[in-house]
């Protein structure tokens, strides 16, 4: 601020100048902006809670003071699996990081979309932003094999044919996000009724027998497990998973009754009585069906 006064008789003016500085306050008119975008990250579902998973989110805002001062923190999309911590960098410059809350399962959930939102700490006129974060997460070979159509039960005639197909058995790799081939196996047919033929189960040379002891003394029930399991490299065996079959072995009339003796031989007198039992007859019919 100058102030000069008028010149008198043609001599030089006086100026007085004075200097003062005029505060200007801000006002929050600059909302947060995050920058780097966009947001992605790939995680292995093995990953442990508690790791930080992602630190380059980045956000700046323009204005002073209270008004420059950001928080960051998760929306939607996985906020109960996910945290959100935030760091000052500088004035008005802030960074969030995302860390794991609880344990992925890629069998659950194999990708999620955060919605992050940054807001400034005005007291009269708060502004906002938000942005998204893509996390796909990796498969890891965790999961043993699963049956699809378990329980497996079926009723069968004895002596059927070789080549009978009982039942239908169809099992896969537990872990969806890259599965591997799995190989299925009989386990525990002691008396070699079956055979699986692809993923069908199927009757074999050898004819079921329902007077055999095993099968009888369960009341005409069969019980063996079929085994899955996955193969490394299509080769080396690694989890596996094991599913009970049960047959229930159906009587066929197979089987001649037997005399107790070839020959039965008595004596009797001649004056025996009409309808008087035979003595010392001992005569027994068995039938094994």
């Amino acid at each position: 601020i100058s102030i000069t006064d008028e010149s008198v008789g043609g001599a030089e003016p006086n100026t007085v100048s004075l200097r003062r500085e005029i505060p200007v306050m801000d006002v929050n008119d600059n909302a947060p902006e995050f920058h780097g975008r966009p947001y992605s990250v790939v995680l292995s579902e093995n990953i442990k809670s508690g790791s930080v998973i992602y630190s380059n989110i980045t956000v700046l805002d323009a204005d002073e003071a209270h008004n420059a001062e950001i928080f960051i923190d998760c929306v939607t999309g996985g906020c109960d699996t996910f945290a959100v911590t935030t760091e000052k960098i500088g004035d008005g410059h802030y960074r969030g990081s995302l860390s794991l809350k609880k344990p992925l399962d890629y069998e659950m959930t194999s990708s999620y979309s955060l919605t992050l939102r940054a807001s400034d700490l005005s007291t009269t006129n708060p502004l906002m932003a938000t942005a998204n974060v893509a996390i796909s997460v990796k498969d890891v070979q965790d999961q043993p094999p699963v049956f699809l159509n378990a329980p497996y039960s079926a009723s069968l005639q004895e002596n059927t044919s070789p080549g009978f197909q009982v039942l239908q058995i169809k099992a896969k790799d537990g872990d969806s996000g890259d599965p591997r081939p799995v190989l299925l196996t009989i386990e525990g047919d002691t008396l070699n009724y079956f055979k699986l033929v692809k993923n069908t189960l199927v009757t074999n040379q050898k004819p079921v027998d329902r007077e055999h002891p095993l099968v009888l003394q369960n009341g005409g029930v069969y019980t063996f497990t079929v085994k899955a399991t996955e193969l490394i490299n299509n080769e080396l065996p690694g989890d596996f998973s094991e599913e009970r079959v049960t047959i229930v072995v159906t009587d066929v009339d197979d089987q001649i009754p037997e005399f107790n003796l070839p020959v039965f031989e008595i004596n009797v007198s001649e004056n025996i009585a009409i309808g008087t039992p035979l003595p010392g007859l001992n005569m027994v019919v068995s039938d094994r069906d």
